[in-house]
């Protein structure tokens, strides 16, 4: 139940932020801004303040200005001061969020292209269990040359071709 009221105020405090937003839109050109980006830079400088003004505080404070809150973030989602609490939620909210956002820009390669170059002609790659091991067998190792039977030299890929 505690988990489910915590939810409940985060979303009514993101909701009356959005109201209060929208009904200063037009007092400036910075409650304009404010409107439009939702308030995220409006955010960002308020917490950067708050932790510039703590960052002398503790080596964990200094950390936590040091990386824009994102330390201070991990360690209320993984160790809450208040467990289940509208800030643990939003901490969870903000962690989940930093390592999606993270790992869509880091994607390993599954897998090579869909093409491969063999004795100077480029041919589909195989699917599946369909790739001839026979042939890569004539490829060389390093420091070895070979030659096809059209005479052509073929090179270990680490040699410089120029």
């Amino acid at each position: 139940m505690h988990s489910r009221n915590s939810l409940t105020e985060l979303g009514q405090d993101f909701v009356d932020a959005a109201e209060e937003r929208y009904e200063k839109r037009y007092d400036s050109v910075g409650e304009f801004l404010d409107y439009w980006t939702f308030g995220i830079p409006k955010g960002m400088y308020q917490g950067y303040m708050e932790r510039a003004a703590k960052q002398n505080d503790s080596w964990n404070d200094m950390l936590n200005f040091g990386t824009f809150g994102v330390t201070g973030m991990i360690q209320g989602a993984f160790n809450p001061s208040n467990a289940w609490s509208k800030e643990h939620w939003a901490n969870m909210i903000g962690t989940a969020g930093l390592f999606g956002g993270v790992s869509s820009i880091i994607k390993p390669k599954l897998g090579i292209g869909n093409t491969i170059k063999f004795n100077g002609e480029i041919r589909p790659f195989p699917k599946g269990h369909d790739l001839d091991l026979k042939s890569w067998e004539e490829m060389p190792v390093s420091g070895q040359r070979r030659m096809t039977p059209d005479g052509l030299k073929i090179m270990n890929v680490s040699e410089k071709i120029f």
